[in-house]
């Protein structure tokens, strides 16, 4: 008996395998496009039915909405309620304005914000996953989201789920659909800090992954921190970090602190540009009024340290009981009307309960974990909690949530990193996590479904549309503080 070889048969072999891996890459591919766009649906759906009539949102729009109808510049952004003032900068007002000018319908700026958020939680994630496999390894990173099911999953669709399903978990946590997908100046502030939080880390060697150069994340950082500097007051949160990057540049020749402050600089002068024509008009006295006028030193506040550690670590989580009450619409009593929505609204509190306090104790661990990167991050988190509280010390205000918004990207990385590590090692967290992204998923559009009814856009449209076939913003809001745009 004779074994007969055929050149052609290997040759037709070789093929189909190569054949098989770009059908199993394309494939690959088009799950991971599809995923991004639902989720982006979702989350215009949302934000379209989140809080649009609320006098803060509604006066954030009114900003853009103004100079698209009567091609006034806006000279000043958000409103400072507490002090009859406004923050400097014409910034939210083309965030707001440009859409319309491209699009000409009401959906037009929320549309925008969506591609906009999407974007910075994008490169987020491409973050952590390098991250994750800088500290872990690749293979320790693929084994965590490796899900049983009947068929083997291709490789190139295995490679493809860590992306899809961090992704997808950073885009439906609460507080990145609260913030960050209807028009409100801290929804803006979410991919300004995401990127700006990358950009940090790229400054560290023992931080770095290669998704920015030294030079650009520097710049990043700049372009960031002036960019939210026109959206809120808060970006005070941010200075420990920049004093961090300027710092580590003394021990590092790759990158000297001249050129390190060059290139922010250049960075920050971009955003500044929009900041100009504000202080030829006005004076320099209104680019400072805002800030000056918020600055109080208010002992009290020390006494919210604890609280604002909880707000921190809750960024991270599903814990949804915060957005239950406190708003004009009952949200309880929408649950107890739409028994299809309590068990996820039960498991998502319950789950996003008992995950503040892993957490708190993952972060424990890691401050006490041999992994310099592990340790650095929890370090990072609790020296910003700290500095935090300190820089409210000089706030006329008590801190609410949103005022710490700068601090989530810093927690959403601890915390991915400490979920990870479960993950990779039990089964049945994985399965947990799948579970409350799904329960996320499916409590969050009933949600947004009853919202339609009495908070979103579409409570009356028309409104918006008149001002806008009309060029008349006065058809849909008045400034609250119009004496601002008079000339001392």
């Amino acid at each position: 008996m004779y074994l007969v070889f055929n050149k052609s048969s290997f040759m037709i072999k070789g093929n189909l395998i190569l054949s098989m891996n770009s059908i199993h890459k394309h494939m690959a591919s088009m799950v991971t496009i599809a995923s991004i766009l639902f989720l982006f649906a979702f989350r215009v759906y949302f934000g379209l039915n989140l809080d649009f009539w609320n006098d803060d949102e509604r006066h954030v729009y009114l900003i853009g909405l103004d100079w698209f109808t009567s091609g006034n510049w806006p000279y000043f952004g958000p409103d400072v309620i507490h002090t009859n003032t406004m923050i400097p900068g014409a910034l939210q007002g083309l965030l707001v304005a440009i859409p319309l000018f491209v699009l000409p319908i009401p959906e037009a700026p929320i549309l925008f914000l969506n591609v906009f958020s999407m974007l910075g939680l994008a490169v987020f994630t491409l973050y952590c996953l390098r991250i994750a496999k800088k500290i872990y390894g690749e293979d320790y990173v693929l084994s965590a989201f490796t899900f049983q099911t009947k068929k083997p999953v291709p490789s190139h669709l295995a490679h493809a789920l860590p992306f899809i399903f961090v992704f997808a978990w950073i885009s439906l946590l609460p507080w990145t659909l609260e913030f960050g997908t209807h028009v409100y100046n801290p929804s803006y502030l979410l991919t300004f800090a995401l990127l700006f939080y990358v950009g940090f880390f790229e400054q560290s060697k023992a931080l770095q992954t290669g998704l920015m150069s030294l030079k650009s994340s520097s710049f990043i950082m700049g372009l960031c921190l002036g960019s939210i500097m026109q959206l809120h007051l808060s970006w005070p949160l941010l200075t420990p970090l920049i004093l961090i990057a300027f710092l580590s540049r003394f021990k590092d020749a790759e990158l000297s602190p001249f050129k390190w402050v060059l290139y922010f600089t250049l960075g920050a002068m971009v955003p500044s540009l929009l900041l100009m024509p504000t202080l030829l008009e006005f004076g320099l006295n209104s680019t400072s009024a805002s800030a000056t006028s918020n600055i109080h030193l208010n002992w009290s506040n020390l006494t919210y340290i604890h609280e604002n550690f909880i707000r921190v670590i809750c960024y991270a989580t599903y814990e949804v009981g915060i957005f239950l009450g406190g708003h004009e619409w009952p949200r309880e009593r929408y649950l107890l009307e739409n028994p299809s929505i309590i068990p996820f609204a039960l498991f998502l509190i319950i789950f996003g309960l008992l995950q503040v306090m892993w957490l708190v104790y993952g972060l424990y661990k890691f401050l006490k974990s041999g992994k310099l990167e592990e340790k650095y991050f929890a370090c990072l988190l609790v020296a910003l909690w700290l500095v935090s509280t300190l820089i409210f010390l000089l706030s006329s205000r008590p801190p609410v949530s949103r005022n710490f918004y700068l601090l989530l990207p810093i927690s959403l990385v601890f915390s991915f990193l400490w979920i990870l590590k479960h993950m990779q090692e039990s089964p049945r967290y994985r399965s947990l996590m799948l579970a409350a992204l799904v329960s996320s998923l499916f409590y969050q559009g009933i949600l947004s479904y009853g919202r339609s009814q009495v908070e979103g856009l579409y409570l009356n449209r028309s409104k918006v549309v008149d001002a806008i076939e009309a060029r008349d913003s006065s058809i849909f809001e008045t400034f609250r503080f119009p004496q601002i745009f008079k000339k001392s």
